[in-house]
């Protein structure tokens, strides 16, 4: 390693960005000391926990780039990051008749209904195949009421959801046509002054929602949808967090009722930092931490090797021989 000694580290050394999302060669050393692959591989886990700063984003990043190491090739991943989310537009969506952290599973039911459907019909298009009959259906359905090609969550979420709550829902579950929606656009402001506009939307998204999650038991069995979960704790700010606490204790309750009904097809993961976590309303918390959880947590040693593979790409890229270990900046 003479040579390294020789050359001015200086004019070429780097680690990177701090921030993940700003890193455009995070792809190139990402490293997560196996937490990535654990949690893909444990069909009973769907949640993944970290301090703020810890790399859960970095991990997200790498997960949906959806890497040959950690997938299997019929996989399909969904990124949802919830970077500048309509928060107040979802608290809307709560069934004040539930408590403990319920109020808002069945609306994360139906946003994970919504991207389980565009990333299934997605994948038949992909191959080449035609999606079994309950999966078009349902994604004509969707269209009929929203908007034609299906619409993501996000873009969901607002006054084309609100419409909901005038719309005329027949039984779809016994395949009756015959979808009236109230003409209109129904705004923010009209739901979130009307209890009865908000018992109509939910009442409606809740029918609309158990009819898709039949639909989906259609899925063939090769075939795993991940639908990934980033950036909550943008909504964790003074004026809104009991009803933060609310929203993200309905997600963990959501994630959890579809990965035991699709038995690991629908595969929700759902990354969290750990200081939020403790203050959620759910149940035999420790219990979920326990058994359903993965901690994304540093040791000495790990922390080297992430570093290690930061400085060796940028060595790699200058012309410069690889470090074996970090003494050897030093010498």
């Amino acid at each position: 390693m003479a040579s390294m000694a020789t050359a001015r580290i200086t004019d070429w050394i780097e680690v990177g960005e701090v921030s993940a999302e700003r890193d455009p060669n995070l792809q190139h050393y990402f490293y997560d000391a196996g937490v990535s692959a654990s949690i893909v591989s444990n069909p009973k886990e769907y949640l993944l926990l970290g301090r703020k700063g810890a790399g859960k984003t970095a991990v997200y990043l790498h997960l949906i780039s959806r890497p040959s190491a950690v997938f299997k090739k019929a996989d399909r991943i969904v990124g949802l990051s919830l970077q500048s989310y309509n928060w107040r537009a979802h608290h809307l969506l709560s069934n004040e008749q539930r408590s403990g952290g319920f109020q808002h599973r069945d609306s994360w039911r139906f946003v994970l209904c919504v991207e389980a459907l565009r990333a299934s019909i997605k994948y038949f298009d992909e191959e080449g195949t035609d999606a079994p009959a309950a999966i078009r259906k349902a994604s004509r359905v969707l269209e009929q009421l929203f908007s034609k090609p299906l619409p993501s969550w996000l873009d969901l979420l607002g006054t084309k959801l609100f419409s909901l709550a005038t719309a005329k829902l027949p039984n779809l579950s016994a395949g009756e046509d015959g979808i009236s929606v109230g003409a209109g656009e129904i705004s923010f402001e009209q739901v979130k002054q009307s209890s009865a506009l908000q018992a109509q939307l939910n009442s409606n998204l809740e029918a609309l929602t158990s009819y898709l999650e039949t639909c989906l038991e259609s899925l063939p069995n090769g075939l795993r949808l991940f639908l990934v979960f980033d950036r909550l704790d943008e909504a964790w700010v003074e004026d809104f967090l009991s009803q933060s606490k609310a929203i993200i204790s309905g997600l963990l309750h959501a994630s959890e009722y579809v990965l035991h009904r699709y038995s690991g097809r629908i595969r929700p993961l759902v990354f969290l930092r750990e200081d939020i976590f403790s203050t959620l309303d759910i149940n035999d918390r420790n219990k979920l931490r326990e058994d359903c959880s993965e901690s994304l947590r540093w040791s000495q040693d790990a922390i080297d090797r992430l570093v290690l593979e930061r400085i060796n790409f940028y060595a790699k890229r200058a012309g410069k021989l690889s470090l074996v270990n970090l003494q050897e900046i030093f010498f």
